[in-house]
């Protein structure tokens, strides 16, 4: 994977990640980046704090999206883009907080619009497809093939986020076929 690429997806994951705090649009239980929870990481954590912290947020949100798809290794989402597990495999030796993130809580959709464009510069463009169990939003990105940029993948699961109401996550994925 080129830098490009893995700086690109982890700057993504943890705009998501940031966005689904409780200080922020509140999608799920999870205080490791707000201000209460890096109080406690602190006191509980006497080295890189700010990359525990980071590392507790990455883990909330892959715990998450597992609980949402578990194994099916057919629907691609924010934090499973290949259904081999490649892309984990090439980002698993990265240093989370070497990377930008916002530290401010994102409280509005249009905030979080703000931050998708600055770091995806225009739009992607998805068909809702309909709503399934524990929140899944399947999705259609036009033109998709197994050959689509992994990044350009991340990139549109990322914007269709922004059809979470607040408080309620949904999670994006797309279907493979055969």
């Amino acid at each position: 994977m080129d830098t490009e690429t893995r700086n690109g997806l982890l700057k993504l994951r943890l705009l998501i990640i940031r966005v689904a705090q409780k200080d922020s649009l509140k999608w799920w239980e999870d205080e490791s980046l707000t201000q209460a929870g890096g109080y406690l990481v602190e006191r509980l954590f006497l080295m890189d704090t700010h990359e525990t912290a980071l590392k507790l947020g990455m883990e909330a949100a892959k715990t998450r999206y597992h609980m949402s798809f578990g194994d099916d290794k057919t629907k691609l989402h924010l934090f499973r883009l290949d259904p081999r597990g490649q892309v984990e495999y090439d980002l698993r030796e990265v240093r989370f907080s070497d990377f930008d993130m916002p530290t401010e809580p994102i409280t509005s959709p249009d905030i979080l619009r703000e931050k998708l464009i600055a770091l995806t510069v225009t739009p992607k463009t998805y068909e809702v497809v309909g709503n399934g169990n524990d929140n899944q939003l399947e999705i259609r990105i036009k033109g998709y093939s197994r050959k689509m940029p992994v990044l350009e993948l991340a990139q549109t699961l990322a914007w269709a986020c922004l059809e979470s109401p607040s408080e309620r996550p949904v999670f994006p994925y797309i279907q493979l076929t055969s």
